[in-house]
């Protein structure tokens, strides 16, 4: 995938064969889709954040249903501040509370960039069950899930196993095991 230095960093490897595992991502199918859709969302693993600087035009591209409040908080027609842009493209969804800095707060963070309070609280949950030596507060601390990662990885196969698109594939792996590429 093009990921040289990514190869080359153990506590990535680690993390990776640890939470992989944990999670049944362990078939050439799973880890083949699971790694490809992590190197696109983290930029060949090395971004675990999502970027907080936009252009007006960038933000337009990314998030094209909410036109109409991007354009009402574009400074000067180009530029778009923060906290403003993340509270407007996510503040009412997945469990933000609009009216607060929830969607900045809970902007992409991790290997597939968890947004939204709830799958915040939801993976904090999830991780301190599965990990009870390791209690972490995601919810009040979500850098951790870009700065340490051991948790931008596991967030990343707790997403991957729990949040699918369908009633049929909240587990991703089900659809890897497809072999589809769609």
């Amino acid at each position: 995938m093009g990921c040289i230095e990514a190869s080359n960093d153990q506590t990535l490897i680690d993390a990776l064969n640890k939470y992989c595992e944990q999670y049944e991502i362990n078939t050439c199918l799973r880890i083949a889709h699971f790694l490809s859709q992590c190197a696109h969302e983290s930029t060949s693993f090395t971004n675990f954040g999502e970027g907080t600087n936009f252009s007006l035009d960038n933000a337009l591209v990314t998030w094209p249903s909410r036109t109409t409040a991007i354009n009402h908080i574009a400074v000067e027609g180009v530029y778009l501040k923060q906290p403003d842009l993340f509270n407007s493209v996510y503040g009412t969804r997945n469990g933000n509370v609009e009216g607060t800095n929830d969607g900045y707060n809970f902007r992409g963070r991790g290997l597939i960039q968890l947004t939204g309070r709830t799958n915040y609280t939801n993976y904090k949950s999830s991780h301190d069950t599965k990990n009870p030596d390791d209690i972490q507060d995601f919810v009040n601390n979500p850098d951790l899930v870009k700065t340490k990662i051991e948790y931008a990885v596991e967030s990343a196969c707790w997403y991957w196993t729990t949040q699918g698109k369908t009633t049929e594939y909240k587990n991703i792996n089900t659809l890897a095991d497809l072999g589809t590429d769609e």
